[in-house]
């Protein structure tokens, strides 16, 4: 059901101090003296998603001021007065709620209801226990979420985490596999506390930087959660003691998710067959993200493809594409290179591959010559980058940020444990401090480590993304898929997906989502409760993809006023039991408005002898083209008019694709020869 929102224009209230709808990340870094900012970072990133009102304060008076309280670092032993633990106590005893990992002060276990606390560095997995607080756990209902991923036993040691004795009375709503806990849930007083084992920082910003104990259990095409799993269960949290919690959507508009379709062209096959996939795109009418090695030079490992290859690419602009960075040389070694220093050009920059290694190479020229290649070439701004092979260097994101890049797109989501993107560390290492890149993981592809990706095993590949798309989209995260267009089977494996995915998964533009998560973090806002009344003051005018998520609870009236004051119209939705959608643009699938209308048709399928094609009927000539699996042409042929008999009957049984072209229309279907 949709409604229109019926706003009331009313003078907004000047109420932005006001923080009983607000949380407090209380940042201990300086008490505990730490020479580092990881632990502040993991939690301001947690806060970031979760993308309701916060305060940072490291002042225990402001305690008192907010209904519930996130620790940024730990309560460590001995680092804390008397006065404020006191404080501490206080704060839950008169009804506060607070948040914390890594317990360590003793004088607050009572507070968090444990009777001890100690390290481990053999704990691997975390179970939650879902039943026992349903609100709680909202979505944490995959398998894969139920029991997350913290290390991989056969990389013994991982890091240290917190095992803790419970006290009676308190609720342990999370195990480690030897059965300790690993969250606790305690009633002090009138209030409560939230306690994990792992410290925030091993589960949120160690997995952004990939240092990791090989937590993941698959590399890509899989499903690994583990960080967003704790941002979803603290983001419920604050919603269980905020009433009416509104933040925004992870994704713009209406949709449950977004899909990006991006394409490494990295090879002279893909330079000859990506415009299958530019042109059946653009009959789409979505974005294809296209990032191109830009390789001028020849050695052992690739030819100079990038040569020649100016009017292949102006196609991809033509059809309404982006360019992208694939970097100059494809190298697989590329994450061992020095960072070396500006001013590359193609006169002065040449790598070389040979004998397992590359010899000239630098982070700073791949980034910087292949940018300037592009944009030099093909009067474009390029500002997203993808590395061949996803080989991060450790001075990555330095050299990217030097070079005025925005987008990146080199981990795999899989590997570091979250399908969301967020703003990348200059380094990977505790000791670094956060860039402006946006890092955008990739989440499915064409490269499966066991099997390949073949003409014979593409269909149960896709069955893979899918698979793994559900899971993406039941927690409105988006989806990332790298496809290399070299095979004209690829092309059919991509069809078949978009025909599998739901209507509520929109293709939408990479680039596009990146700016929009960029105004997501960016946004700020409050909100005041009036009765039955919600108000949301926004300090900026958002963009119509901004939409928000409402615990509405028979809420009646919900008002948005942007940063002059101005009322703004939404409409809603019931998103599920407890929320609403409140939203400005309806994003459509190209299920429903173009994958309908594929105008060709072919029969008998599967054929014989004869294989009757049938176009559009405004075809006055098509060029008539099959290809089997392998991506090899088999027949070529102009037809005067919009239906042919093709003769098939010398054709070997198998899977083929026809496509036929007339102008810039493509149609393309597969067909069975048996």
């Amino acid at each position: 059901m949709k409604r229109l929102l019926i706003l009331i224009f009313l003078i907004p209230l000047t109420v932005f101090s006001q923080t009983d709808r607000k949380v407090l990340l209380f940042d201990l870094t300086s008490i505990n003296s730490e020479t580092n900012l990881s632990r502040f970072y993991a939690v301001e990133d947690i806060l970031d998603f979760c993308k309701v009102p916060y305060d940072t304060s490291s002042d225990f008076s402001e305690l008192q001021n907010y209904p519930v309280v996130i620790t940024a670092s730990r309560f460590t032993d001995g680092d804390l007065s008397s006065n404020q633990i006191q404080d501490v106590q206080a704060y839950v005893q008169n009804g506060g709620v607070l948040i914390s990992s890594s317990l360590r002060e003793s004088a607050l276990f009572s507070t968090f209801g444990i009777s001890s606390s100690s390290s481990n560095d053999s704990l691997f997995y975390m179970d939650f226990d879902t039943l026992s607080m349903p609100s709680i756990f909202q979505y944490v209902n995959d398998s894969l979420e139920v029991q997350i991923s913290l290390g991989r036993p056969s990389s013994y040691p991982n890091f240290f985490t917190r095992e803790y004795t419970a006290q009676a009375g308190s609720e342990v709503l999370a195990s480690y596999e030897n059965g300790s806990p690993a969250m606790i849930k305690h009633a002090f007083g009138n209030g409560h506390t939230y306690l994990f084992g792992p410290d925030f920082r091993d589960v949120v910003y160690r997995n952004r930087i990939n240092a990791d104990v090989n937590a993941h259990r698959t590399y890509s095409n899989g499903f690994e959660p583990t960080t967003d799993v704790f941002m979803f269960i603290i983001r419920n949290i604050i919603r269980e003691y905020i009433p009416h919690t509104i933040y925004p959507h992870t994704v713009p508009g209406n949709a449950s998710s977004v899909l990006f379709l991006t394409h490494d062209v990295d090879s002279r096959t893909a330079i000859d067959t990506m415009h299958f996939f530019s042109t059946y795109e653009n009959q789409l009418g979505v974005e294809g993200h296209y990032n191109i090695t830009c390789r001028y030079l020849s050695d052992n490992w690739m030819s100079n493809f990038y040569i020649g290859a100016t009017s292949e690419i102006n196609q991809l602009l033509t059809d309404g594409h982006k360019l992208a960075s694939h970097s100059i040389g494809h190298y697989p070694d590329y994450a061992d290179f020095e960072f070396g220093n500006l001013g590359s050009t193609t006169g002065n920059y040449s790598p070389f591959y040979g004998s397992g290694s590359t010899t000239g190479g630098t982070v700073l020229g791949e980034l910087e010559v292949s940018k300037d290649l592009l944009e030099g070439d093909f009067l474009v701004d390029i500002k997203s980058f993808r590395a061949g092979h996803l080989a991060f260097p450790d001075s990555l994101i330095i050299g990217l940020d030097t070079l005025g890049y925005e987008f990146n797109s080199t981990y795999s989501a899989n590997d570091i444990l979250t399908g969301y993107p967020y703003y990348a560390f200059r380094r990977q290492k505790f000791t670094t401090w956060r860039s402006p890149v946006l890092e955008i993981p990739m989440t499915i592809s064409d490269v499966f480590i066991s099997g390949g990706f073949t003409s014979t095993n593409y269909s149960q590949r896709v069955n893979t993304w899918l698979d793994a798309s559900f899971k993406y989209r039941d927690n409105h995260a988006p989806i990332n898929l790298l496809i290399h267009p070299n095979r004209q089977y690829k092309l059919t494996a991509q069809q078949d997906y978009l025909n599998g995915l739901p209507n509520d998964v929109v293709v939408f533009s990479f680039e596009d989502y990146g700016n929009f998560w960029k105004e997501r973090t960016a946004l700020d806002y409050s909100t005041v409760l009036n009765n039955d009344t919600l108000i949301v003051n926004l300090t900026i005018n958002p963009s119509q993809g901004m939409s928000f998520l409402l615990d509405y609870d028979g809420l009646d009236t919900v008002l948005f006023y942007d940063n002059l004051g101005s009322p703004i119209s939404f409409q809603w939705k019931q998103w599920n039991n407890r929320q609403r959608l409140y939203y400005q643009d309806e994003l459509v699938s190209v299920n429903e408005k173009v994958l309908k209308e594929n105008k060709l048709t072919l029969y008998p399928n599967p054929a014989e002898d004869i294989l009757h094609v049938q176009g559009p009927s405004e075809f006055a000539t098509m060029r008539v083209r099959i290809y089997d699996l392998s991506g090899r042409l088999v027949l070529s042929q102009v037809i005067f008019g919009s239906v042919a008999n093709l003769s098939v009957g010398e054709f070997e049984d198998g899977v083929y694709i026809l496509s036929i072209q007339n102008g810039a229309k493509v149609f393309s279907k597969k067909w069975i020869k048996s």
